[in-house]
């Protein structure tokens, strides 16, 4: 769906993907704010969430999310490469 970088938009999303579709995985996550707010709906809801664009440690790393991953580096690597 349309998240429009917005972390709102993005958690109705991924909603109606979960209740209407039954989605057992989402991918996705335009910024870390989205990405945040996506994680923990799919965590509740016990769904697979695969982080894309966000270097945020919040995403799933401080929390120790069950249900989330990204394939992307962290924030400590992406300042060490700056």
């Amino acid at each position: 769906g349309d998240t429009q970088t917005k972390s709102d938009a993005a958690r109705a999303s991924a909603k109606a993907m979960i209740e209407k579709d039954g989605a057992i995985m989402i991918n996705g996550g335009s910024s870390s704010g989205v990405a945040v707010a996506v994680q923990g709906l799919c965590q509740e809801a016990g769904v697979i969430f695969m982080a894309g664009l966000t270097h945020s440690n919040d995403t799933t790393g401080k929390d120790r999310k069950a249900n989330g991953f990204r394939h992307f580096f962290n924030a400590y690597m992406s300042a060490a490469a700056l």
